[in-house]
């Protein structure tokens, strides 16, 4: 049965959430789905010199510890492995050890990486397994371990053949809050995104919590490892002001923010041509009861043309917007999508709204959201943001490719590696109440 929707403001997304659970099985995640595109951990580029391979008979000798004092880092240690690029292994503050292969993430295929403490004997912790079972590899797109104050952490790694000579880095151990961030920027990079950059002495923070100003008070807009130093704000509007704000934090609590940093984003550009739609006929309504998602919808929005945001009967993930443009029906254009399409008050282009569709969402899983906007008989995709999914602890505390958060309010119970999301959900959908 078709279902009618009047597209109103001011509600949650909870009900778009909802129906983007059914039919797709995940397990527990912070991370996306497998619909989003996996985010991206920035790096930092092997400076140290390369440690030779040894034989498999030196590879069980560990090095003297690092001289370092008790509240410092030791410095970044590498790893020449044979037939591979150098790996590199640096402490990042506290709770976070960088580990950076100069090839980039196409080289970490075939990189076996394994690391303990030095009080814990020759058993190392594990990383993510590959598929193949006898092998604990490092995803290609983590690049930051967990980690705690103070501890000196061993490493080794192969490419082939015998593991390599091991080398030994040592976490900060601050006894006070990390010092504020200094020079925040944001730039809007397109009507719908805007950049931060800042800067900052990470050497005693756990990671960065970025505000963004909303209704006369501060927002949590993202939470990033203290390696990072950028962040892209999407799923912003066009003509609108945006002020943010940063602080750092660790185990012992969080700095003061910095000053507040304001940008505006420009107006939305001219759309490209492209051929218009062929006029067409709206296909048979599919079997409800056959989907395997959500049944077409007729979006009903006061004062702009009807669209059916319709299913495709093989796979009802794949959806259709049809509407009528120029005297004819037309479909507007295909997107694959998990839950309802919901419009944005106040932007329209040719009378058609600016839509805001969930493209990939699942238990504790997040959701990738797209901005769909009307141009020349055609809805694309101009910008993408990943939201966060529900914060918990995770289920291995001791697995180093994961971290650990706490409550909203406690960014001490907070350590890395974070999950490149935005936070700020709240108020930026419209859950839209079915006739």
């Amino acid at each position: 049965m078709t279902r009618v929707r009047r597209i109103s403001a001011g509600l949650v997304i909870a009900a778009t959430f909802g129906a983007a659970c059914e039919g797709s099985a995940t397990r527990p995640s912070r991370m996306g789905t497998a619909t989003p595109p996996t985010p991206k951990v920035e790096q930092t580029p092997a400076t140290s010199s390369a440690t030779p391979v040894p034989s498999a008979a030196a590879a069980s000798a560990s090095p003297a510890l690092p001289t370092a004092e008790q509240d410092l880092a030791s410095e970044a240690q590498s790893i020449a492995l044979d037939a591979a690029p150098t790996l590199t292994i640096k402490p990042v503050g506290p709770a976070a050890i960088e580990v950076t292969l100069s090839g980039g993430p196409a080289a970490w295929k075939s990189i076996d990486i394994e690391r303990r403490t030095t009080s814990s004997g020759p058993q190392y912790d594990k990383f993510e397994r590959s598929p193949h079972p006898t092998s604990r590899l490092l995803a290609s797109t983590r690049h930051i371990h967990s980690a705690k104050p103070g501890i000196s952490y061993v490493y080794r790694a192969r490419s082939r053949g015998d593991w390599s000579q091991e080398i030994t880095v040592r976490t900060s151990n601050p006894n006070g809050a990390p010092p504020a961030p200094n020079a925040l920027r944001a730039t809007a990079v397109t009507p719908f995104a805007v950049r931060l950059e800042w800067s900052a002495d990470a050497s005693a923070a756990s990671g960065f919590e970025l505000e963004v100003e909303k209704n006369g008070s501060y927002v949590r807009a993202a939470i990033v490892d203290p390696n990072v130093r950028e962040f892209v704000h999407n799923l912003r509007l066009p003509e609108t002001a945006y002020t943010y704000r940063i602080r750092s934090f660790n185990a012992h609590g969080a700095s003061s923010s910095t000053t507040a940093a304001a940008t505006k984003t420009p107006e939305r550009s001219e759309a490209a041509r492209k051929p218009l739609p062929p006029c067409t006929r709206l296909p048979p309504e599919p079997d409800p009861s056959k989907l395997n998602g959500i049944p077409r919808e007729v979006l009903s929005v006061s004062g702009h043309p009807i669209l059916y945001n319709d299913p495709e009967s093989s796979n009802a993930f794949n959806r259709h917007l049809i509407g009528e443009y120029q005297g004819c029906l037309r479909d507007l254009g295909k997107f694959t999508l998990q839950a309802d399409i919901v419009a944005v008050p106040g932007f329209s282009d040719e009378g058609f709204p600016l839509l805001r569709a969930v493209a990939g969402a699942g238990l504790y899983a997040g959701a990738q959201v797209f901005t769909l906007r009307f141009a020349r008989g055609r809805y694309s995709v101009v910008d993408e943001a990943t939201f966060c999914g529900e914060p918990y602890p995770d289920p291995d505390p001791n697995d180093p490719n994961h971290g650990t958060e706490g409550s909203d309010s406690d960014l001490t119970q907070y350590t890395p590696p974070f999950a490149t999301c935005q936070r700020d959900l709240d108020g930026l959908f419209s859950a839209i109440p079915a006739d």
